[in-house]
Order: C-alpha cells, then sequence, then structure tokens
C-alpha cells in the first residue's frame, strides 16, 4: 500500500489524537496539520521507482527519552532521510506499518514530512543549504577524522546496527579563507 492509499484509510481525529499525544502539539497546529492532511489527500501520487518505503520505528534519543524515526528504506534495504523530499513522492511510497495503526503511522509520518515547514518553506531551506554547500566548497577545506561521538568508535549503534559513520570515524570539516 502507498502512503496516500494510507492517508485516505485514516480518520483525521486519529491522526489528531496522535499528533496532540506524542508531539504535544497546541490547537492552532493541528489546524495547520488537518489542512495539510486534506492537502495531502487532493495531490496525485508520483511513482515510485526506486521502491522507497517509509518506516517507522521508536527509537531512544541522547536524552533516553523514546521517539519515532521516521525514515525510507530503499529497494536494497538502505536507510534515507526522507527530509525536503517532495510531498507528492511521499505520496507515492509504499509503507511498512510496523505495529503502528494505519493513524499512528500517518501522524508520524506527517509530522517529520512538515519538519522544515510548508512546500514552500522545505524549497527556501533547500535552496539556502545548497547556496552554503556553493560558498564552503568555494573556500579551503580541512578535513579531519574524529572519533564518532554516536557509536563511540566501535562502528555500531546502540542496537547493534552499523553506525551511519566510516569505520568509527567521524568526518567533520571547517573551511578557511586565504
Amino acid at each position: 500500500m502507498i502512503f496516500k492509499e494510507l492517508l485516505q484509510n485514516c480518520k483525521w481525529v486519529n491522526i489528531a489524537e496522535t499528533l496532540t499525544k506524542d508531539y504535544e502539539e497546541h490547537p492552532e497546529a493541528i489546524t495547520a496539520f488537518k489542512n495539510i492532511y486534506f492537502k495531502l489527500l487532493s495531490y496525485e501520487p508520483e511513482n515510485n521507482p526506486d521502491g522507497m518505503r517509509i518506516c517507522v520505528e521508536l527509537v531512544k534519543g541522547f536524552d533516553d527519552e523514546e521517539y519515532h524515526n521516521v525514515f525510507g528504506l530503499d529497494s536494497n534495504n538502505g536507510r534515507w532521510g526522507l527530509d525536503f523530499i517532495p510531498w507528492r513522492e511521499w505520496l507515492g511510497y509504499d509503507v511498512e506499518l510496523g505495529d503502528l495503526s494505519p493513524d499512528e503511522f500517518s501522524a508520524h509520518a506527517i509530522w517529520e514530512m512538515t519538519f522544515n515547514g510548508t512546500e514552500e518553506q522545505m524549497e527556501q531551506k533547500k535552496q539556502e543549504l545548497i547556496n552554503t554547500a556553493s560558498k564552503i566548497s568555494n573556500d579551503k577545506i580541512l578535513r579531519s577524522d574524529t572519533t564518532c561521538p554516536f557509536c563511540e568508535g566501535t562502528g555500531k549503534n546502540d542496537n547493534g546496527d552499523d553506525c551511519f559513520c566510516e569505520n568509527g570515524k567521524l568526518n567533520t570539516f571547517r573551511t578557511m579563507k586565504d
């Protein structure tokens, strides 16, 4: 099932309940999410030739508080952040509900897809990042390998999964002008 089909089978009141309970959203924010939900229902989903799936997992943060991590999983089981992905693409992605209800899954996905704001705000932030990266690439870049603070150099996270770092090293960059 794709995300658009899942949304069509959900009830807004249940999604709103999860947003209020898990994210402590205020009534004004819930109204904005409601408008986005109905906007999503009006969109046509884009094709998903890469077989991307939306997944949600419960994880512990640095402060040991649990939260729902939303990510993409490609056909080779590679994990991807879904930041800055156009909403119509999200709608065409397959979903892996896990042990969440369709309403709970949809609430977490909607919260994640709006993390950078509306589509217009997201596009503006994306352009700002591109401009910053372009500026940095015109400067001299010094690289130093440091021990990854997420896996403490082991290459494995707390769940025993591979960390995103390179063999326990996290590449950091700083720029210097001539």
